[in-house]
């Protein structure tokens, strides 16, 4: 469970034994082990074949999972254990390309933490400091996995976003509780108004130059505290919030980019047509420092935001000619690099492997 649960802090150590001892005789402890495990080897593209020790495949710990869940008892309390399962199982039918099931884990996990209504204040004043803490984390985590199903599948969301942030909690360590908060800062920053400029949903006022230089800003200033709590947090957690902020912004210029907002002349860079350009600079000057190792533990979900970032570099260089010929060199560079911080990952389905190699076999790259 460390792999995961620096990402995923709800259910930790002492709880995790006791689901282990209780497997055999309660199905909800023995899918959430189930689902968990699976989660863990997709965070492990190398260990994803059975061995002595690992009899079963991701996948196959997947369906076990889903087959050990036990329906709901009517009147009974919701445990943390079965929306974790679920939550888990979304992240793991992802990996096993079954977007659509993922959606349906997911969305259970979403509506059994509204039953809870963890995200009212009335709430939460009713329960013990330490059932608070773990309640709102829970929630979060939910959002931040709800959020990122809306970019990757054009879903519409169910959570609103909570008016209270985890406090810090003694119980957890303090890298993990500093980056999860990071983590949850971030997506708080997909709200509504970003939401409906992805989806293009309905009835929306269209964005302007103004809204995508304020958003662009606001990851600018998420990044600025990021590197004043940089000190407290792993390697692997400084790649998995440098990567998504990235990602993030990626996504704002899509956006600009689908609204013909973009422009040759503009003085903001995030309105510039080789925006993606300067982002993956930026990446590669800080991912350099960070083990690969770092990376590759975050699976499949840090795969996806690299290949989308590599995706859109790749049709900025087809698209827009360089200046000369040392910006073609650093546009070479920049797209190498991506590429071959991808191929080490190893978690892409065929179908984005062929995207890729279909566009980068237009270079000399």
């Amino acid at each position: 469970m460390a792999i995961i649960y620096p990402t995923h802090p709800i259910i930790d150590e002492e709880e995790l034994i006791r689901l282990v001892r209780t497997v055999e005789s309660d199905d909800t402890a023995r899918a959430f082990v189930l689902a968990a495990t699976a989660t863990i080897q997709f965070c492990m593209p190398d260990d994803l074949e059975p061995t002595a020790t690992t009899p079963y495949t991701a996948n196959q710990l997947v369906q076990h999972s889903v087959r050990s869940l036990p329906p709901l008892v009517l009147s009974a309390p919701l445990p943390v254990p079965r929306i974790m399962t679920c939550t888990l199982l979304a992240t793991g039918l992802v990996g096993c390309q079954d977007p659509n099931n993922a959606f349906l884990y997911l969305r259970q996990a979403t509506s059994m933490i509204e039953t809870l209504r963890i995200a009212d204040n009335e709430t939460l004043s009713c329960i013990s400091r330490a059932e608070k803490h773990k309640a709102l984390r829970l929630y979060w985590l939910l959002y931040i996995h709800e959020r990122y199903q809306v970019i990757s599948e054009y879903r519409d969301p169910t959570l609103r976003p909570s008016s209270s942030l985890p406090d810090r909690d003694e119980t957890v360590p303090q890298s993990i509780d500093v980056g999860f908060l990071r983590l949850i800062k971030m997506f708080k920053l997909l709200d509504g108004e970003f939401i409906a400029h992805w989806l293009d949903s309905p009835g929306r006022q269209k964005p302007t130059q103004k809204w995508v230089s304020r958003k662009c800003h606001e990851f600018y200033r998420d990044e600025v505290e990021f590197n004043g709590d940089a000190h407290l947090l792993t390697a692997a957690q400084l790649a998995d919030l440098t990567i998504t902020r990235h990602w993030l912004l990626m996504l704002v210029w899509r956006v600009a980019m689908s609204n013909q907002l973009l422009s040759k002349s503009s003085s903001e860079d995030c309105l510039s047509l080789i925006f993606p350009l300067h982002i993956a600079t930026r990446l590669q000057q800080v991912l350099h420092k960070v083990p690969d190792h770092a990376i590759r533990v975050h699976g499949i979900g840090i795969g996806q935001k690299l290949f989308d970032i590599l995706d859109t570099v790749a049709d900025v260089i087809l698209h827009i000619p360089s200046s000369s010929t040392t910006e073609l060199e650093k546009r070479a560079a920049s797209l190498k690099y991506l590429r071959e911080l991808v191929s080490t990952l190893s978690c892409l389905d065929t179908t984005r492997q062929a995207i890729i190699e279909r566009k980068l076999n237009r270079f000399e790259v």
